[in-house]
């Protein structure tokens, strides 16, 4: 395969603002190369080679009250301080820098691979850390056919996907999380849905059926967490079960995209053999009219977490797993090239009863919420400018609460 622009290659340009942000969307939710990639080339004999990627940096300001005492810590606040701060960094998305290859294709079969480097641009408060984080997040294959597609390698997974990638934070900042973190912020992990995560997969996706589309993958297993390593179930004897169902169209004159996704995994305490499960259901539907666009999506589960996917909070200090929800509504309006959006979500959990015997020493907590308002401006075809105010609380169990205000200003180049 050519590696330069030498004799049988064809250099190729392609992409406005709005396809380059649904390429890089497309890219974390389906694991799909971005065929439309910026810049790239093919070979006379069929080989094709692209890049693609996008940098960002904001400006956030920081400020709120402090945690209350007698409470668990929430790993999305800042602790005890009042966390007046201010910082240079990348937002919910990382920067990405991704390969694309695609092979001749062959009695109707087409092979394409997608490598993607996510890197960040910020320490986590020491001038000393030499390099920000670097995430290897996509590393897969995909073959295409009149069967549909599989997909084999690291990729965004299916359960709560499609929840991440329609909310308007994806290319701000929302929610910052611990302020003197490093790596991205937090958007609205924890304030509308779980992160779904990147993992090792196969993947069967369906063609278009009329606008429907099934998938279904087999993952690799992750440990069922909590607060600490004697909350966690760790042996893993079966795969990670995860399926979404989806519909593109129109009704009534009115763009419509619709999803439902479902997650079910199994997990063993080592030393006891018991063993927990963590279920879950998710959904959302998008509908477009005119430069008006509303959103409005949700999940249910137990043994899932509030934000990181069967991590953290999955399961109390006895190792029953929790039941938690959440919602997100949004609605934006497009004039010209510039977007304002405001949107609303959160995520609770229920108090199990060894919760409630720690209530008045460490509380668990009870509902995370913010509301998010934001300017998204695109200067040029390649260029976009964001402005967000987001306005953050969390309360526990028996009533305290903690709250953040976060400003940001900054933006995207893609290519």
């Amino acid at each position: 395969m050519a590696t330069d622009r030498g004799e049988g290659t064809t250099m190729t340009s392609k992409g406005s603002w709005g396809g380059k942000a649904a390429i890089a969307a497309a890219a974390l939710a389906l694991g799909a190369p971005a065929a439309r990639a910026a810049e790239g080339f093919k070979t006379a004999d069929g080989w094709g080679v692209s890049f693609d990627g996008f940098v960002n940096a904001f400006a956030v300001d920081q400020f709120g009250s402090a945690a209350p005492a007698n409470t668990a810590v929430d790993p999305l606040m800042s602790g005890a301080s009042d966390q007046n701060s201010f910082r240079l960094r990348t937002g919910l998305l990382p920067g990405l820098f991704a390969f694309n290859a695609e092979a001749p294709e062959v009695d109707g079969l087409k092979v394409k691979s997608r490598v993607g480097f996510y890197p960040q641009i910020n320490n986590s408060g020491n001038r000393e850390q030499f390099g920000a984080q670097v995430d290897l997040r996509e590393a897969f294959v995909t073959v295409d056919g009149a069967f549909g597609q599989v997909l084999a390698g690291r990729a965004l997974n299916l359960f709560q996907g499609e929840n991440i990638l329609t909310d308007m934070t994806l290319f701000g900042v929302g929610t910052q999380g611990p302020v003197a973190g490093g790596g991205t912020t937090a958007g609205r992990i924890g304030y509308g849905y779980v992160y779904t995560s990147f993992g090792a997969q196969m993947r069967y996706t369906t063609p278009d059926l009329s606008g429907f589309k099934l998938a279904v993958a087999l993952g690799d297993p992750n440990d069922i967490g909590g607060a600490t390593a004697a909350d966690t179930a760790t042996e893993l004897r079966s795969p990670d079960m995860e399926a979404e169902l989806s519909w593109t169209g129109k009704a009534g004159g009115v763009g419509v995209h619709a999803w439902l996704s479902g997650i079910y995994q199994e997990a063993w305490f080592v030393a006891t053999a018991r063993g927990v499960v963590a279920e879950g259901g998710a959904a959302g539907v998008e509908a477009t009219a005119g430069g008006l666009d509303l959103l409005a999506s949700g999940f249910y589960g137990k043994g899932i977490g509030t934000f990181f996917m069967l991590d953290y909070d999955a399961l109390d200090a006895t190792g029953q797993a929790r039941t938690s929800q959440g919602y997100l509504l949004q609605a934006a309006y497009t004039v010209g090239t510039t977007k304002l959006g405001v949107s609303y979500g959160q995520n609770s959990k229920d108090e199990t009863a060894a919760d409630a015997t720690v209530r008045s020493t460490a509380a668990e907590i009870d509902t995370r919420r913010s509301v998010t308002v934001g300017v998204y401006h695109d200067l040029t075809k390649f260029l976009k400018l964001v402005a967000e105010y987001t306005r953050a609380q969390t309360t526990w169990f028996g009533g305290a609460s903690q709250d953040a205000n976060v400003f940001a200003l900054g933006g995207f180049f893609l290519w």
